[in-house]
């Protein structure tokens, strides 16, 4: 086949456009946008043959009629969102606050090999810039912590190996003066013991679903009681001389804001 052949789409037989956005390379003819855009946003469709995107394609009908009948009973996750259905066993994963019209993959807990909840924290000096415009720390230093919290769910699933879950949709922030942390600091905050203990639940949750969906006998988790760092030591504030301990990040002496 010529560079400038036309191409016909393997499914529908519409025509695709010589340039277009959205089409998709299979191992035996090609897929146009329309038909593409049906396909499970976790199942890529690269190097498939047209037999196997006819395939996935009934399992996205069959999925469609499912979905208008599923009703969960939780919820997980603020941006992307885990409902899962502790009645049926059952789960999705959409971002869209329309779910239902999306046809997200409905996924038996069954097919759940593993699910992690991980909390990821990286910090860096707070900057500003000097008025040759260069950035340079501020005065008194100070650090800026940033956490996400996310779930990861592994199955063994004909089409989706994984979903891979931010709870937050907006990363966790704080910001403590560097002189006043002791050792082993880490941010926690109500926003942060927010998303850890649906983190925490939300796995719990889909496990004993997994147990429940292949008849074996769930575990029993104790929760861990979260480890709540020390609290930032006293320091000196430089506008007054006191020595003080920061009420929501101002001197309790002179009210500057330190933090």
């Amino acid at each position: 086949m010529g560079l400038f052949d036309k191409k016909f789409c393997a499914i529908c037989g519409e025509q695709i456009p010589f340039i277009s956005l959205g089409s998709l390379k299979l191992e035996d003819g090609h897929l146009c946008k329309k038909c593409h855009a049906k396909l499970s946003p976790y199942y890529s469709g690269k190097r498939a043959t047209t037999e196997q995107i006819r395939e996935h394609l009934a399992y996205r009908a069959e999925n469609e009629a499912a979905v208008a009948a599923f009703e969960p009973t939780r919820e997980f996750g603020d941006s992307k969102t885990v409902y899962l259905d502790e009645k049926t066993n059952r789960f999705a994963v959409s971002s869209s606050k329309k779910w239902r019209e999306t046809n997200p993959d409905l996924v038996d807990c069954g097919q759940i090999t593993d699910c992690e909840f991980e909390i990821t924290e990286k910090k860096e000096a707070v900057t500003t810039k000097d008025e040759e415009g260069n950035e340079v720390p501020v005065e008194p230093a100070q650090v800026e912590y940033f956490n996400d919290f996310n779930l990861t769910i592994s199955l063994d699933h004909p089409f989706i190996s994984s979903f891979k879950i931010k709870l937050n949709a907006a990363t966790v922030k704080d910001t403590q003066l560097a002189d006043a942390l002791p050792e082993g600091y880490r941010l926690y905050n109500d926003i942060y013991q927010h998303y850890e203990e649906m983190g925490n639940e939300a796995r719990t949750l889909l496990m004993k679903c997994r147990a429940l969906a292949l008849g074996l006998e769930p575990e029993e988790e104790k929760p861990e009681e979260p480890e709540t760092p020390a609290a930032p030591a006293m320091i000196t504030c430089p506008f007054c001389g006191a020595l003080t301990t920061p009420v929501d990040g101002k001197c309790e002496y002179c009210g500057s804001q330190l933090l």
